[in-house]
């Protein structure tokens, strides 16, 4: 009897938390980039993307800072001078048909956490995986075509972070659907299922701090604590799992607010026209007075004399 108890405890344990084991052991295998910036570059993946940090403190480009754990030098400074750290990782639909952008911030950096080498091109309207940080949000620059097939520039945003405490942001594409979700803490921003999202398939490696699809305002100025890229689309589920947080559609809430205007506003144009109907009705069901004549008033004048409770006017 308790042999098979200790079994049936011991069987759901493994299955219990051999999942989560599992998955994160597949997550990692889509794992392109790792950087903890624990006092250095190092991309915990592999020796292939090493980022070379040290010569770009002592220029005075970064600093180190406290991370997100409380360790000192575990976080990195962009001081707002530098052109970015630079990957050989080519972030091209072409190479990278699906993808994932993950970082820690702290308060609200301003520029490009993840940017581009792809070239500017207001003409082409190029555009690569790239995500911005600015006062008021989170932005996703991507295309979209125009009824007569022209590329244009579209935005996918967040509110804005917070100011005081370690903001999770996130960004996850796929080019085989021409889907993009953005996450921002514990909230994700997705497109219509009606609208199409893509991308320039030129050859573009990524740069972390900064992009060259900008020609102003594209040097960060902020703090990091930690970057990952998966060559993944991952899901809300997935990325639950890596950052511990529970995530809402921001559509969602969107939607429901969306909803809660209109009716404030079909009920004040109820009210309003309820208003001008009940004006038009007085106005033309009220009692009409004559205009009192100097005769009339000369009597109401002698039935004042004549009435003790009222005090008839001096002339």
């Amino acid at each position: 009897m308790k042999s098979n108890l200790f079994i049936q405890l011991s069987f759901i344990f493994i299955t219990t938390f051999s999942i989560p084991i599992f998955s994160q052991t597949e997550l990692n295998k889509h794992l392109k980039l790792h950087y903890e910036f624990n006092g250095d570059g190092k991309n915990l993946v592999n020796e292939q993307n090493n980022l070379k940090i040290e010569i770009a403190v002592d220029k005075r480009m970064f600093t180190w800072d406290v991370g997100k754990e409380g360790k000192p030098g575990s976080a990195i400074k962009f001081l707002g001078n530098s052109d970015g750290l630079k990957t050989n990782l080519d972030v091209s639909p072409e190479s990278l048909p699906e993808l994932t952008y993950i970082a820690w911030v702290y308060g609200k950096p301003i520029g490009y956490i993840f940017g581009t080498s792809l070239p500017h091109d207001d003409n082409n309207k190029n555009t690569s995986r790239t995500l911005q940080i600015s006062k008021k949000n989170v932005t996703a620059l991507f295309n979209k075509w125009t009824s007569d097939k022209k590329p244009f520039y579209a935005n996918l945003y967040s509110t804005e972070l917070d100011d005081k405490k370690w903001n999770f942001i996130a960004l996850s594409v796929s080019a085989r659907d021409s889907t993009i979700t953005l996450f921002a803490n514990n909230e994700y921003y997705e497109l219509k299922k009606e609208e199409k999202a893509f991308f320039t398939n030129k050859k573009n490696n990524l740069i972390i701090g900064s992009s060259k699809s900008n020609n102003y305002g594209n040097k960060l100025f902020g703090i990091i604590d930690e970057i990952r890229v998966y060559d993944k689309a991952l899901t809300v589920e997935e990325l639950s799992q890596i950052s511990g947080i529970s995530f809402k559609s921001a559509n969602d809430r969107i939607e429901r607010k969306k909803l809660l205007n209109e009716i404030l506003l079909s009920s004040l144009i109820i009210f309003l026209l309820g208003s001008i109907i009940y004006m038009i009705y007085v106005l033309f069901t009220e009692k009409k007075y004559k205009k009192i004549t100097e005769k009339d008033f000369q009597r109401f004048v002698e039935i004042g004399k004549s009435n003790p409770d009222i005090e008839a006017p001096i002339n």
